[in-house]
C-alpha cells in the first residue's frame, strides 16, 4: 500500500525527523518522502541525511502530496495551514496534524467542511521507536485513513485510536508523562548514588527497571498492582519501600500532576 503514498512531512524538528526516521524504517520508499520546514538548512539536512526530498516551498508539498503530517509548533500550525488553503492542492489529500490544543474543527475551517483530518498526539520517545501515539479521525476522514495513520506511527511504537474528546486525557498521561517519568528515574539514581553507586550506573539500573517493569505490564496483560504484589514479600524490603511512598503521597500527586496537565491542554485547545 506504501507505494500509493506520497508523504509530507511539515516540519524537521525532533518530532518532525522522529517521524520521517519512523517511516523509514516502517518501509515507505524515500522517494515518496517529502519535507519542509521554515528553516531551509535545516530541512536540507534532514533531507540529504535520510535521502528524501526537500520541498523548497510549502506549496510543494500540497502539489505532491497526498497525505501530510504537520509536525510543528501550535502557533506556527495555523499560518502554515493557511498557506497550504491556498497552495494548489489535492482535494482529496489526509491531513494528520501533531500539534497540540488545536482541533479538529479549526482544522476542517481552515482547509473546507469535507477535510479529510486526523489528529494525533505522539509522545517522544516515538524517536527511539517506543512512542505512544493517540489518534482521533476527524468525520470526514475514512477508515482507511485510520488504519492508514495508525500504520504510520506504529512505526514509532504503539497507537490507540479514541474520540477526540478524550485527547487531552491522553496528552495528560502518555503525551506529557515521559517528563514524570525522568523524574522519577532521576529520583531513583539520586537515590543509589546518596547510598554509594556511581552516577553512570545508578542512572543505567533505574532506566532498565523502569523499562523492564513498562515491558510487564504491556506483555503480561497483569494488573499492575498485581505485578507490584509479586515484588513484595511479607516484611520485606520492598513493601516497606511501597508504605513510604503511600505515606508520601505518591499516587495523590501523580493524579495531581495528570489533572494539571489536562487542564492545561483544556485551556490551550483552539
Amino acid at each position: 500500500m506504501y507505494s500509493n503514498i506520497s508523504l509530507g512531512i511539515v516540519g524537521a524538528g525532533n518530532m518532525g525527523g522522529a517521524i520521517l526516521q519512523g517511516v523509514l524504517a516502517g518501509g515507505l520508499p524515500r522517494e515518496n518522502v517529502h519535507i519542509y520546514d521554515a528553516n531551509e538548512q535545516r530541512c536540507k539536512d534532514l533531507a540529504s541525511a535520510n535521502r528524501v526530498n526537500a520541498a523548497g516551498e510549502l506549496g510543494d508539498i500540497a502539489r505532491y502530496c497526498n497525505t501530510i503530517i504537520f509536525a510543528v509548533k501550535p502557533d506556527d500550525f495555523m499560518p502554515m495551514l493557511n498557506r497550504i488553503k491556498l497552495s494548489e492542492r489535492n482535494e482529496s489529500t489526509l491531513y494528520i496534524s501533531v500539534a497540540a490544543g488545536i482541533s479538529i474543527s479549526s482544522m476542517e475551517y481552515v482547509l473546507g467542511r469535507t477535510a479529510r483530518v486526523i489528529r494525533v498526539m505522539p509522545n517522544t520517545p516515538a524517536r527511539v521507536g517506543e512512542g505512544m501515539t493517540a489518534v482521533c479521525p476527524g468525520g470526514n476522514a475514512t477508515p482507511e485513513d485510520t488504519e492508514l495513520a495508525c500504520e504510520l506511527f506504529g512505526m514509532m511504537g504503539r497507537t490507540e485510536v479514541m474520540d477526540e474528546g478524550l485527547i487531552n486525557a491522553a496528552a495528560g498521561i502518555s503525551g506529557c508523562s515521559p517528563a514524570y517519568v525522568y523524574m522519577f528515574i532521576e529520583a531513583l539514581a539520586d537515590a543509589g548514588v546518596a547510598h554509594g553507586l556511581g552516577r553512570k550506573a545508578a542512572y543505567a539500573m533505574a532506566a532498565q527497571s523502569v523499562l523492564g517493569a513498562a515491558k510487564m505490564v504491556l506483555e503480561t496483560g497483569s494488573h499492575p498492582g498485581d505485578l507490584k504484589d509479586e515484588v513484595c514479600s511479607p516484611g520485606g524490603a520492598t513493601i516497606e519501600a511501597v508504605m513510604s511512598l503511600e505515606q508520601s503521597g505518591m499516587r495523590g500527586a501523580v493524579m495531581g500532576a495528570v489533572n494539571s496537565a489536562v487542564s492545561k491542554m483544556a485551556c490551550m485547545s483552539k
